[in-house]
């Protein structure tokens, strides 16, 4: 980099541009002073900067950041990517086969703690039933999940979404039937209804719409049957547990206690798996079976 007020002139005494020795010029930059050709002139306020004191500015500027500390997000990049591995994910699940997709990869207790199939607690959230199951879940995904990226910018937002989901598998898991399947991107959905009530209340906007969507599918998940209520729950009291970490958490540290207490949630997630599959083994050890019968199950979607 040339040193600042470093005169640069031509064989007959005319300045030349700094970057530009063969270019004679009689602007300078208002900053730097330095004399700069058209090619290397960039507006500003008063008179003209050149390229090195336009770098400068730049990288003093701090970057615009969300109210939970996320970059600012233009596009609600992610929620397309969720949108598009559900859809994904159901198009298999029509050349597969529903059922022997749901019983491969979805929900059932017995078969995550006896046969240590883990993956299931992350995979179900992912599945569904049929075309109107998948239909309202990425219908409520898309209207609510953009709001609430642009809230928490893109990282936070998949931490959210993906703990919110693992959230009502593992309520489905240890407080459902352990051979009943269950599958769906419910739980993740009302982790994001959480959320959204984090949201309202962090920026004092009115909570009582998000009051409301969120009493309506509570109050339908418990009526309707063969609906995973216990999925809603786990999903929406982690969503809005993890919100209000992400929205609280003080400034200075920021990142360190947001990230303390993700690792909480996940410990507290953990410890609950392992003492339903304690439970379920236990049993199964005494008894040769679970006390509701062979492991795959009837399909109840989240």
């Amino acid at each position: 980099m040339t040193e600042p007020g470093t005169e640069f002139h031509s064989e007959i005494g005319a300045p030349v541009c700094f970057l530009h020795q063969d270019r004679e010029t009689y602007i300078r930059c208002s900053r730097c002073e330095r004399p700069i050709c058209p090619d290397c002139m960039v507006s500003a306020p008063v008179g003209f900067h050149c390229p090195e004191c336009v770098r400068a500015a730049r990288s003093s500027v701090r970057e615009a950041r969300t109210v939970a500390g996320g970059k600012l997000v233009d596009r609600p990049t992610a929620t397309y990517a969720i949108l598009v591995v559900c859809v994904v994910a159901f198009g298999l699940e029509m050349l597969t086969g529903t059922d022997s997709a749901i019983n491969r990869f979805g929900m059932i207790g017995g078969e995550v703690a006896i046969n240590g199939q883990w993956y299931r607690l992350v995979t179900s959230a992912f599945l569904h039933v049929n075309i109107l199951h998948i239909a309202m879940n990425m219908y409520v995904l898309y209207i609510i999940a953009p709001v609430i990226e642009r809230f928490l910018g893109h990282a936070r937002f998949l931490i959210l979404y993906v703990l919110a989901g693992l959230g009502g598998s593992v309520a489905s898991f240890a407080f459902s039937s352990p051979n009943t399947a269950s599958v769906g991107a419910s739980g993740a959905i009302f982790g994001l209804m959480g959320a959204l009530l984090i949201m309202a209340r962090r920026t004092h906007a009115n909570i009582s719409q998000a009051m409301s969507l969120i009493g309506l599918n509570l109050v339908f998940g418990f009526l309707v049957p063969g609906i995973d209520w216990r999925a809603h729950l786990g999903g929406l009291f982690v969503g809005f547990a993890v919100a209000a970490i992400f929205g609280y958490a003080p400034r200075r540290n920021r990142v360190a206690v947001q990230a303390a207490g993700v690792i909480v949630i996940v410990a507290l997630l953990a410890g609950i798996v392992s003492w339903r599959s304690a439970t379920l083994n236990n049993e199964y050890s005494r008894s040769g079976q679970l006390a509701s019968g062979g492991l795959p199950g009837v399909s109840a979607p989240q």
